[in-house]
């Protein structure tokens, strides 16, 4: 959210078709957009992204980070006036990026992903049986570029299934997923 009615939000599906959509998701073509509601109407700010899907604004409003899912990185854009972006950078992270979450006193960017991207996609459409890994990153920001990218926790599937999003909050991690439960972590590390 930019203002009282103002805000960002990403398009990472194009198609409504489901059997459609599931050909979309694995295409990595891209042909997604992030969009800018001004308090009366909505227009493109950013085209041709790959399923963009986590999307968060820097503390100081100057920059947004966007979650290219497909592209399997965070790409950060510079807001120059309100509506219109600039591409800054973009971070490779080898793994689905699902959501992300700002740390409103460091900065830091925290990533929900999913290493093994086939595996949460046969957990929401086959739910019994499958294991999906999860692991949480946390990205050191500077001037809208990643300086540093840390593990901060990793799992096989047994204790979460997926990792869809987290929030950190003195010392402790909130990790939640697309299908199963939430956990809360202490960061020994953070």
């Amino acid at each position: 959210m930019t203002g009282l009615d103002t805000f960002y939000t990403t398009n990472d599906y194009i198609f409504r078709n489901n059997w459609i959509r599931r050909l979309e998701y694995f295409t990595f073509l891209p042909i997604n957009n992030v969009v800018y509601f001004d308090g009366k109407a909505g227009h493109v700010a950013m085209r041709q992204l790959r399923r963009p899907n986590g999307i968060a604004i820097s503390p100081d409003h100057r920059f947004l980070y966007v979650a290219e899912s497909s592209a399997k990185q965070v790409s950060t854009f510079r807001i120059s006036r309100p509506g219109q972006l600039e591409h800054v950078s973009s971070r490779y992270l080898g793994a689905l990026v699902d959501n992300l979450n700002v740390d409103p006193d460091s900065g830091d960017v925290w990533v929900g992903t999913h290493p093994i991207g086939y595996k949460i996609f046969l957990k929401v459409a086959f739910p019994v049986g499958t294991l999906s890994p999860s692991l949480i990153l946390r990205l050191k920001m500077y001037a809208g570029v990643v300086q540093d990218v840390s593990q901060i926790y990793s799992n096989n599937g047994s204790a979460l299934i997926g990792s869809g999003v987290a929030s950190f909050y003195k010392g402790g991690i909130l990790i939640g997923t697309p299908t199963h439960k939430l956990l809360y972590c202490e960061c020994l590390i953070c």
